[in-house]
């Protein structure tokens, strides 16, 4: 991980947290192409194959650890949208199976 830029390694940080091209854009105010080329920089660099393999390496490397759902930290003042509505799903199927 040392190789990358901090903004990969902030890049490589969000997909780890599951967010697309476009959400990582959305989030650190990029284009999708912009935060496209950091991911494919990134994996370049670190010899990935694939996102998934991506995120192996930033688990691995302690670059991101577990969280629980919907505790990735905002940037740059943005909320992130996908986890706020996975939340509010998981908080749903919670209810519906708490007596």
């Amino acid at each position: 991980m040392e190789t990358l830029t901090n903004r990969e390694r902030e890049v490589a940080a969000l997909v780890a947290h599951g967010l697309s091209n476009d959400e990582i854009a959305d989030t650190l105010v990029l284009s999708p192409a912009t935060a496209k080329t950091h991911v494919s920089r990134a994996m370049i660099k670190l010899g990935a194959r694939d996102r998934a393999q991506l995120v192996v390496f930033a688990y691995q490397t302690g670059l991101v650890t577990p969280r629980a759902l919907g505790a990735l930290p905002s940037l740059h003042g943005h909320t992130n949208a996908p986890l706020a509505r996975a939340r509010r799903a998981t908080d749903g199927d919670r209810a519906r199976r708490e007596p």
